[in-house]
């Protein structure tokens, strides 16, 4: 049985630096901030001009290889979802919208590795909050190495800067079968995602990264 999505901040859980949640409900680790963020007031756009970096693996690379999923276009991503089928991790959706227009409606990108619908999501975003966007993320690993829980980290993006400010607030989602929270990957300094990288073993997501870039 899922477990409902939660919005997490580091005052809601009551977590002061060092600690943990109980065992008993497995949680990702503390996001981190890098560095301020620096930008220039006149400068804004995604920069689309040059190949996105990408993040670490969080989770596994699994023996299918990696593959992109990311928008052709100024968006950067709001959100991610995992899918179930059968108890197979195999649809993955990113929401995604452009930065410089926060009330604009999301667009959705996916990538499908069984056929069949999911019957189980598990989705990890920012809807409520215009100007937050993904700058980091953790995926949770069943015992058989298995995404079975994802969470991402935001960033605000400020309207009429070029800006990145990076927040500890984050949202997560995950399964009864998530075993182990794995290690956050996290966007350059000064970057946002623009796509997710997924790894996959027979038709199962084992590990997440992300394509970023910056503003310009």
């Amino acid at each position: 049985m899922r477990m409902a999505a939660i919005v997490h901040t580091l005052v809601a859980l009551g977590l002061a630096p060092g600690t943990s949640a109980p065992a008993s409900t497995p949680m990702p680790a503390r996001p981190e901030i890098l560095k301020p963020a620096s930008g220039d007031a006149t400068s804004r756009e995604i920069d689309y001009s040059v190949p996105g970096t990408d993040t670490a693996i969080s989770g596994d690379p699994g023996s299918g290889g990696w593959a992109p999923l990311r928008f052709w276009s100024t968006y950067a991503v709001t959100g991610v979802t995992i899918g179930e089928h059968n108890n197979h991790p195999c649809y993955l959706g990113i929401d995604g919208k452009d930065p410089e227009h926060g009330s604009d409606t999301e667009d959705t990108s996916t990538a499908f590795l069984c056929n069949g619908g999911a019957n189980i999501r598990l989705e990890a975003g920012f809807p409520n909050n215009p100007r937050y966007f993904v700058r980091g993320l953790s995926v949770c690993l069943s015992n058989s190495g298995r995404v079975k829980g994802v969470a991402v980290v935001a960033a605000r993006l400020p309207v009429g800067s070029a800006d990145v400010e990076e927040l500890v607030d984050y949202e997560s989602d995950q399964s009864a079968n998530c075993a182990t929270w794995e290690p956050w990957v996290y966007c350059p300094n000064n970057m946002v995602a623009t796509g997710v990288q997924f790894g996959e073993d027979n038709e199962n997501f084992t590990g997440l990264g992300l394509v970023c870039r910056a503003r310009i």
